[in-house]
């Protein structure tokens, strides 16, 4: 008898450089507020899950096997961004050492969004350059 067997590839988040970004997806924190819970970066065929620690503002960022997409919306902003390649990445840490801003650069190797968290919700900023 033969066993099949399953291998599970593990992506580290650095890989995804030049890959194009397909679609955003989020989940709203609470709808008097700006911010979001959840965020989800599709970028070619893996999903970038960017959340928040509650007790720090620390946020969680990981690659899951797996994302069910219709629990989500697309925001207004995703349009500025999709079919466009992820030239950066930037985790920057506060002076406590607690991972609180994601910069990436899409399209070029400058930060063109930023999601901070504040509050236990992640607040999303659009750079522009004064194109």
């Amino acid at each position: 008898m033969l066993k099949r067997i399953k291998k599970i590839i593990m992506i580290k988040v650095e890989n995804l450089i030049g890959l194009s970004i397909t679609q955003f997806f989020c989940k709203k924190f609470d709808f008097n507020t700006t911010g979001y819970i959840e965020i989800v970066v599709q970028i070619s065929n893996y999903y970038l899950q960017i959340t928040v620690n509650d007790d720090n503002d620390e946020l969680i960022v990981h690659i899951p096997s797996l994302i069910e997409t219709n629990q989500y919306f697309i925001p207004d902003w995703a349009n500025n961004f999709t079919n466009k390649s992820l030239m950066q990445l930037w985790r920057i840490e506060n002076e406590k050492g607690y991972s609180d801003l994601l910069c990436l650069g899409i399209d070029e190797v400058i930060p063109s969004i930023v999601f901070s968290s504040l509050a236990s919700e992640i607040k999303v900023g659009l750079v522009n350059y004064g194109k």
